[in-house]
């Protein structure tokens, strides 16, 4: 079986990132989304994006929007190297087969209607990010909630991209989740974190530890 994956999300400190790349993650989220408290400035994240690449030929870059122009995102493209980025709006299909010169990870709630919606989706959705649905005036990703995990494992997965498991994943849980639902990549932000916004190494060592675990089980 392939190994999960691991993506780091909202970094905003090159130490953090090091930190992440060291530990064994796969892919580190810079945020770009209006209001988040790891919501990055393009001069920051164009800085971040050359540290990761010049520690790692391996570790992606994955920048992080939510229902923002596509004006927006392509500047952003424009000023820092992001192979992948990952959509967590209401962005349809049309939008995304514009961005057709990028990777698009897809994050949609744990609803059957809107996943069903993702089935033989555009060639350049590399995955489907599924994560706890939010609640009314909040903002998406983040929340440390999660979902019906066995919901997830027995899910009918014809005709969908590759599946990245998110929504309240800590080290202490993570191996559990990967056991279940032996998902193609999992995803933490608020699980490695001491304070809201704020990463904690300890933590992000912990919860990649608990992956590679899991993966070697």
């Amino acid at each position: 079986m392939n190994r999960t994956r691991i993506k780091i999300c909202g970094i905003r400190q090159p130490d953090h990132a090091h930190c992440a790349i060291d530990a064994g993650a796969d892919y580190i989220g810079l945020n770009f989304i209006e209001g988040s408290p790891r919501q990055l400035q393009i001069p920051q994240a164009r800085n971040l994006v050359a540290e990761i690449c010049n520690a790692s030929k391996t570790v992606q870059p994955v920048a992080l929007f939510a229902n923002q122009p596509l004006a927006f995102i392509q500047e952003v493209l424009d000023n820092a190297d992001f192979p992948i980025i990952q959509l967590h709006g209401d962005e349809d299909r049309a939008f995304i087969e514009s961005l057709d010169t990028v990777q698009i990870f897809k994050a949609v709630p744990f609803d059957l209607e809107k996943i069903d919606a993702w089935r033989n989706p555009p060639p350049n959705v590399a995955a489907l990010l599924i994560d706890a649905p939010t609640r009314p005036g909040e903002l998406t990703g983040g929340s440390g909630r999660s979902f019906d995990w066995d919901a997830l494992a027995n899910l009918d997965k014809t005709d969908l991209p590759p599946i990245i498991l998110a929504g309240g994943l800590t080290p202490d849980n993570v191996a559990q989740a990967v056991t279940t639902t032996r998902p193609f990549a999992v995803d933490t932000s608020s699980g490695v974190e001491s304070s809201r916004g704020i990463k904690d190494p300890t933590r992000i060592k912990a919860f990649c530890k608990a992956v590679h675990s899991a993966n070697s089980d």
